[in-house]
């Protein structure tokens, strides 16, 4: 609400879309270039008449300095990401960005404002030049008196209340329609809810809804003709063999037979099911070009059995030796379980309750304000009303700049 990037992502279809830029680049027309060295050029061209909060005119330039700014070891910097990955930001003009890369990269067409963000050097470029790394670190830019691009501005910043923000006129895709976002501090995801099933709030954030209190919110919010839940895929959890594991790396013994076998062994299906029938269809063109392995145990058993892996007494695959649980994880959400320790349902009924949810109302439209409720731990909830409220766990501090 407050920044602005080169995109920004759908989050039902988990689409990546432009924002800023006219459009991503393609290698169809020349705008995503593979060197034959295995660098790669992207050029960018973004939309005009973008101004920062204060008025004045954005240049591309502003991104070439917020790289300058976030790459420099001297400012207190969590996470550089995607940047470290570049060899360099040119600017022709002031609405084209060419970003050299020092290899190749392909999530280089997704540069989200939390990857690649544009600072103000008209506000914080004489600090920066200066070498004021204390007073940049510890600037009021970075909450209260934030300047940015995106559709609201700040008005007022209290530090565990609440972030008043209001439309700014001059957006560069047109005025916002809700005239003023109040963002309140809620750190109890109960009381969160609460707030969402007495209608004191209009929206909750991404995060503010896990699968058990969306469900409460369907069963006695929406019920009750206040709004839809939705369910969107904002988060997933990886699980792979590790390539350089002597049990299943690819150097290791029938790797196929064996990655096979796993693959058969997972009931899809039952991880569908267990989520109430809330899982939705996604990535149909990966869907559609993957190759398919049913589930069937059997099958599974007797690709095990000619890789060499044999039952040992307690059920489990062994080869030479027993093997117990090679692998742990940990998902976004802070789930942290042995993998052999539970059945594709039971991880899927405990993987879901991170996913994120929404609630909708066909009022949205017609009010001028809107009220955010937001959990950091679970996902959105948005609704409308004649006040505007924005509720949130997060704790306040300085925000994190954290990119990749």
């Amino acid at each position: 609400m407050l920044n602005a990037g080169l995109v920004t992502r759908d989050t039902e279809k988990y689409q990546t879309l432009p924002w800023m830029a006219e459009a991503l680049p393609s290698l169809d027309d020349g705008s995503w270039q593979i060197n034959p060295d295995g660098t790669m050029v992207t050029t960018w061209r973004v939309k005009p008449n973008i101004k920062w909060h204060d008025g004045t005119a954005f240049k591309t330039s502003d991104f070439a300095f917020g790289h300058r700014v976030f790459t420099d070891s001297k400012m207190e910097i969590e996470s550089r990401g995607y940047m470290e990955l570049m060899d360099r930001l040119d600017t022709p003009d002031d609405r084209t960005l060419v970003i050299h890369w020092k290899s190749r990269f392909s999530y280089a067409p997704s540069l989200f404002f939390t990857t690649l963000m544009p600072l103000p050097e008209h506000i914080l470029g004489e600090q920066h030049r200066n070498g004021d790394y204390d007073g940049l670190n510890n600037s009021t830019y970075w909450n209260a008196t934030l300047v940015h691009l995106g559709p609201f501005k700040v008005a007022e910043f209290a530090p565990g209340s609440h972030v008043d923000m209001v439309a700014f006129d001059d957006y560069f895709l047109g005025r916002p329609k809700v005239d003023r976002i109040l963002w309140r501090i809620i750190p109890d995801a109960n009381a969160l809810l609460t707030a969402v099933l007495t209608n004191d709030v209009d929206v909750t954030t991404r995060a503010a809804l896990n699968l058990d209190t969306a469900i409460v919110a369907e069963e006695q919010w929406a019920s009750r003709g206040e709004g839809t839940v939705r369910y969107g895929p904002t988060s997933w959890s990886w699980v792979n063999p590790s390539a350089t594991s002597p049990i299943f790396g690819w150097d290791a013994p029938n790797q196929n037979k064996v990655r096979q076998a796993i693959l058969h062994s997972i009931n899809r299906q039952e991880i569908v099911d267990i989520p109430l029938g809330r899982a939705l269809p996604q990535y149909p063109a990966a869907e559609a070009a993957a190759k398919k392995y049913p589930y069937d145990a059997r099958l599974a058993q007797q690709l095990f059995s000619e890789a060499g892996w044999n039952k040992a007494a307690d059920g489990s695959s062994q080869t030479g030796a027993v093997i117990g649980c090679p692998s742990s994880f940990e998902t976004r959400q802070g789930l942290n379980h042995r993998l052999c320790h539970q059945s594709p349902g039971t991880f899927a009924r405990r993987a879901w309750r991170s996913r994120s949810c929404s609630s909708r109302t066909g009022r949205a439209a017609r009010s001028k304000t809107a009220t955010i409720g937001q959990d950091w731990r679970s996902a959105p909830t948005t609704r409308s009303s004649k006040t505007g409220l924005i509720d949130s766990t997060r704790r306040t501090r300085r925000p994190r700049r954290t990119h990749g």
